[in-house]
């Protein structure tokens, strides 16, 4: 309703203005006075309106980039006719000679009452406008009491610090920073040349590094990790120090965890692969979508790093299989969408109150830029924005998020997920709610990816430790799926790209050759492509998007 009264009270001004100027050109002598008056009446209030119209129509159209869904076009073109109309109207009315008087019939309107009339809808018009500008800046302060909640509410508990593995993280990056010889370790790493484990530089990094390990070790042990950051007021600027720091810690673990298989140590080399999953878990457990993708990549080197170290198991450590999970961090994707709702809430607050430094941050590209200028604090035109953008855009962020919350909670199949998310992504590129949605959403369609390259890998992963577990009791890996016993895999899992339910999934694809046990699924072109790539193969395939595990068979007598 008040958007309707600014459209009339904005139209009430040009039709005003339009009768006063007539009323006027009425009064004086025809000839060029009278024309400029009356061009002034007709021309000037639809010249007021050319910006309006411009501006909507880029945004209703595309012309600049994607259509918006909400543009005002439809109104700005109705009040632009309806004053055109009316001027013209007016024009051609006021201006005929009466055939009484022969005198203009415009030179009878009091232009005394047109003045007051056109000043009060003036005035009108912009009492309307700073009340709806009200109306949306008192928002920032509940946006902000809203983003706090969402972020306390979807936090890891606070613990006390001898229940916390943050401080135990902290100790250990430390010392892996300060030590600039693990860099060369990495390096080998990447490069992942043969012999690498036989190399002095990987034998003196782990000497050095047994308090690490030591740490790494307590703090995976722990329930909670729950990193010190100034919750109250996220943002997308908010330093995340302890991401990269917890990729080097895992390179370490899994160095580690290789090396003890080598040297006859498969008990610790397990330990160590299970280490690598509570590292994905607490990496996972800070509501943020760049942490849950850290977690998919940890757990992604914890899986392997399973693969790497299950050959090397005895019948001795047979048992130490049995209670072995590692934890499924899929289950955090929701959290991960709150808190993610939460830094885009932050910034819709900052943007609303005008706040410079939010604007400033935004100023990356062209759209962010233009946001730089017509909403900051000493923007002229920033009402404008706030009154008639912010609010559709700021209700398309909120529903947008909420369906992809309600997607990452869905127990449904890959491909059925896949298709809904890349639907909403879709329409969000071609028609966005507003200028900021298209600023701030993430790459949400990235992380359900993730999330189900993460299923394939753990149907994998349960496919390889049921495989040998079969091993370490009969002497010998199962040569086909059919054959792995059912005491050691009651229920196969299915091909979480497969299907289009939780029932009629395929099977994973299973092969036992010269180079190891291979289980993978078809990935998500739905085509088997012959399994995984090498990580460091020569010249991959890049058509090869299928997703699993290779376990040697070498250390098991294969």
């Amino acid at each position: 309703m008040a958007y309707l009264l600014f459209f009339l009270a904005a139209l009430s001004a040009g039709l005003t203005w339009a009768a006063l100027s007539i009323a006027a050109a009425a009064r004086v002598q025809p000839g060029w006075r009278s024309q400029l008056l009356t061009a002034a009446g007709t021309v000037i209030p639809l010249v007021a309106w050319l910006p309006w119209l411009g501006i909507t129509a880029v945004l209703a159209f595309g012309l600049a980039g994607p259509r918006l869904e909400t543009n005002w076009f439809p109104q700005v073109v109705t009040v632009v006719v309806a004053t055109l109309i009316g001027s013209v109207w007016m024009a051609v009315a006021g201006l005929r000679s009466d055939r009484m008087t022969g005198e203009p019939m415009a030179r009878a309107w009091p232009l005394g009452r047109l003045a007051m009339a056109f000043v009060a809808s003036k005035l009108a018009a912009a009492c309307v406008l700073l009340a709806l500008e009200q109306q949306v800046v008192s928002q920032a302060q509940f946006l902000r009491i809203e983003v706090a909640n969402l972020m306390q509410n979807n936090l890891p508990p606070q613990v006390s610090d001898a229940d916390n593995a943050a401080p135990l993280y902290v100790r250990a990056f430390a010392n892996l920073e300060s030590d600039g010889d693990f860099r060369a370790v990495e390096q080998l790493l990447a490069d992942n040349e043969p012999g690498l484990l036989d190399h002095p530089l990987v034998a003196e990094s782990l000497a050095r590094h047994t308090e690490t390990l030591a740490l790494l070790e307590q703090a995976a042990s722990r329930d909670v990790c729950r990193f010190t950051r100034d919750w109250t007021r996220p943002s997308f600027a908010m330093l995340l120090p302890e991401i990269q720091a917890m990729r080097r810690a895992a390179r370490l673990v899994a160095l580690a965890a290789r090396h003890d298989a080598a040297s006859g140590k498969p008990a610790a080399a397990l330990a160590k692969a299970e280490m690598l999953g509570a590292f994905a878990q607490h990496a996972a457990s800070e509501p943020l979508l760049i942490t849950m993708l850290v977690g998919f990549a940890l757990d992604a080197v914890a899986d392997q790093t399973l693969a790497d170290v299950l050959p090397a198991l005895t019948a001795q450590e047979a048992e130490l299989l049995a209670p072995l999970t590692l934890p499924d961090i899929t289950l955090a994707m929701p959290r991960a969408f709150f808190g993610e709702e939460a830094f885009g809430l932050a910034v819709f607050a900052d943007v609303i109150a005008g706040s410079n430094k939010a604007t400033s941050k935004l100023s990356g590209g062209d759209a962010g830029s233009a946001i730089g200028i017509v909403a900051g604090q000493n923007s002229p035109i920033g009402s404008l924005f706030r009154v008639f953008l912010i609010p559709a855009d700021l209700a398309g962020y909120r529903g947008t998020m909420h369906k992809f919350q309600q997607l990452a909670s869905r127990p449904e199949p890959s491909s059925w997920l896949r298709d809904a998310a890349s639907t909403l992504n879709t329409k969000l590129q071609e028609s966005p709610p507003g200028i900021l949605c298209t600023l701030i959403f993430p790459a949400l369609s990235s992380v359900f990816d993730a999330g189900f390259r993460e299923h394939a890998k753990n149907a994998c992963q349960e496919v390889l430790i049921a495989a040998t577990r079969q091993r370490l009791a009969t002497g010998s890996l199962p040569r086909a799926l059919e054959e792995i016993e059912p005491q050691w895999l009651p229920l196969p899992p299915g091909d979480p790209f497969t299907g289009t339910s939780l029932t009629d999934r395929e099977p994973l694809h299973y092969r036992l050759d010269e180079q190891g046990l291979s289980v993978w699924s078809v990935g998500p072109n739905g085509q088997d492509n012959g399994g995984p790539e090498p990580q460091h193969g020569d010249s991959p395939n890049r058509n090869n998007d299928d997703i699993g595990l290779t376990m040697s068979a070498a250390c098991s007598g294969e």
